[in-house]
């Protein structure tokens, strides 16, 4: 919470995040999510798609991001393309939620 007790908007950045998970690294993304979420903070957490057919929202949770892995670039003009419509979809989100910190992970 700021200094007038008042709640944080917070947007956190992630390439994965459980269930859809390689490691601990992404558990513990996950536990810091539910922790700020458990001190009050609205949390929303932006992370790929990885592991599913398309994009999808679940709760907090905004699956929207293309992974590399899934779907390797043929050419670095297919890799910026990516890069670049990951890009928008964060401005877009950021733009929608006007957060007050976002977190970036992994």
């Amino acid at each position: 919470m700021d200094d007038t007790g008042a709640s944080l908007r917070i947007v956190v950045l992630s390439n994965l995040y459980p269930p859809l998970h390689l490691g601990g690294y992404e558990l513990g993304c996950r536990d810091v999510v539910e922790g700020l979420t458990d001190a009050g903070h609205a949390v929303t957490v932006l992370t790929s798609r990885h592991g599913l057919e398309g994009p999808r929202a679940d709760g907090r949770v905004i699956r929207g991001l293309a992974y590399w892995p899934d779907r390797p670039a043929r050419s670095w003009g297919g890799l910026a393309r990516m890069e670049w419509g990951n890009r928008r979809s964060l401005a877009a989100l950021l733009a929608d939620l006007r957060p007050d910190v976002v977190l970036v992970f992994s």
